[in-house]
């Protein structure tokens, strides 16, 4: 199987799948009349704090601001890609804003897995550590949740922005 197939039969499907799940949770948000933005700024706020205070990549601010800003303007305009519409095509009018969403919609799988797995990893070393009196670093255990919690709070903030109820 090529990186292409891989790509298209796995990576993709599971992209859209958890996309899925994500539209499903903000289709009932935004039939109480809520904005999808309000509730992706909920997850992506706090997955910044988390970051700001674990994450210890010089890139990751960059990452985080771009997320939340994208949550700002959509909450501003009501439009977070930077596109309209205009007849049966989509024109960019904001190219920052396009590329910045492109470039989220990339990062958005990869970040929720790694952040699946270090909050994972970090329950299951607690545990050992609290049920067997293992020699577990607590200082590692509290930086794989706050570096887990930041990834999925904000993947699921790019989710959550990003969900359409075409899918369904």
């Amino acid at each position: 199987e090529t990186l292409r197939e891989f790509k298209e039969n796995t990576y993709d499907k599971l992209d859209e799948t958890i996309l899925k799940q994500y539209t499903k949770l903000t289709k009932k948000w935004e039939e109480k009349g809520r904005s999808r933005y309000g509730l992706s700024a909920m997850f992506g706020f706090p997955g910044a704090v988390f970051g700001i205070f674990s994450v210890n990549n010089p890139l990751y601010p960059i990452f985080l601001g771009l997320n939340n800003g994208l949550d700002i303007v959509g909450l501003m305009s009501g439009n977070h890609d930077g596109t309209e519409e205009n007849g049966e095509r989509r024109i960019i009018q904001d190219s920052s804003a396009y590329y910045a969403n492109k470039f989220l919609n990339k990062a958005r799988l990869p970040l929720f897995g790694l952040g699946v797995y270090l909050v994972g990893k970090s329950g299951f070393e607690l545990y050992d550590y609290l049920a067997n009196s293992s020699n577990v670093n607590l200082e590692n255990i509290r930086e794989n949740t706050l570096n887990g919690l930041s990834f999925l709070l904000s993947s699921s903030s790019i989710y959550i922005r990003n969900s359409n109820p075409k899918i369904l």
